[in-house]
């Protein structure tokens, strides 16, 4: 049952405990462990559905496209990544506005509403001074908000992301290959079997097995409608960070893969350029959102984890 209770300045929290179904996974998910779903409002009352796992110092993993705190918590792409960042942290993160148990619609997708969202379940977990685990579309939210608030961001790894979204970049074959996202968005969104699905997921993964192709399907309409999925992509491919890059000063790592086919890796080259002293890793492969059976996976959170330790507070 879900209780309302006043918290931090927002009207109200509201919490419940889930239990995730088994699956039969390669390596499967302790499934004893529970995690708690909360509920915090932001700024513009939008509905933000959060939870903090493990234990140990905090870490705050920035909202991005396609969640379901429920089904990432029994994810084959999502659950390994989940375990090893929470294996000595506690790890908060939450699904950003219409997405996930997120209200499913909110008053805007621009970028200061998705950071006061951050912001907003920061707050509300009691986040006074932590590290930021960001990925994807939450990289540029993450560098909003560290240039918001200077003094709450201890340190920042930023894996496949971005400082200018699609319209900003100076090519035609970059806003072409945002239309053709949305084509496939609007043709394919949760359709199992369909040519415009398998297209979307492999874009994303080319490496993926069939069952963790099948659980991507699965996710896009848990997670957000169709209009809503389009409605994101437009907004996320408007975002523009690259005049907050110079007023980051927290230590940042920057991790990128060489083929992303989402990302171009140039954009990493950006982000490292503008961030005073930022650290930069070029990994081989393709995959936009990182598997549990890559080459590269191990070493990818291996960099992460030593940085995250290495500027512990």
């Amino acid at each position: 049952m879900l209780q309302t209770v006043p918290r931090r300045g927002f009207r109200f929290v509201a919490e419940v405990v889930t239990e995730p179904e088994p699956r039969n996974h390669a390596s499967p998910p302790d499934q004893a462990v529970q995690q708690t779903i909360r509920m915090t409002l932001s700024k513009d009352g939008t509905r933000i559905a959060y939870t903090t796992t493990g234990e140990g110092p905090p870490l705050l993993r920035a909202g991005h496209f396609l969640t379901h705190l429920e089904l990432d918590w029994v994810s084959p792409v999502w659950r390994p990544l989940l375990d090893r960042l929470g294996a000595s942290r506690s790890v908060t993160r939450y699904d950003q506005r219409t997405t996930g148990l997120s209200a499913s619609s909110a008053p805007s997708l621009e970028l200061d509403s998705l950071v006061d969202d951050l912001e907003a379940v920061a707050e509300a977990a009691g986040l006074r001074r932590f590290p930021i685990f960001a990925q994807s579309q939450g990289v540029p939210v993450a560098i909003a908000y560290a240039s918001r608030h200077p003094d709450r961001v201890s340190c920042m790894v930023l894996y496949g992301g971005y400082a200018q979204g699609r319209t900003h970049r100076e090519t035609d074959t970059e806003r072409q290959n945002a239309e053709a996202v949305l084509t496939i968005i609007r043709q394919g969104w949760g359709r199992s079997g369909t040519a415009f699905a398998t297209a979307f997921s492999t874009l994303y993964m080319p490496d993926a097995t069939q069952e963790q192709l099948a659980h991507m399907t699965e996710m896009q309409l848990a997670s957000a409608t169709a209009d809503n999925a389009v409605a994101l992509r437009q907004a996320i491919d408007c975002f523009d960070v690259s005049g907050l890059l110079g007023e980051i000063r927290c230590p940042t790592l920057i991790l990128h893969v060489q083929d992303d086919a989402v990302q171009p890796v140039e954009q990493a080259g950006v982000l490292a350029a503008g961030i005073p002293n930022a650290e930069l890793r070029i990994l081989s492969g393709c995959n936009h959102i990182p598997l549990p059976q890559d080459q590269n996976w191990s070493e990818l959170l291996n960099q992460a984890e030593t940085f995250l330790s290495k500027h512990a507070e």
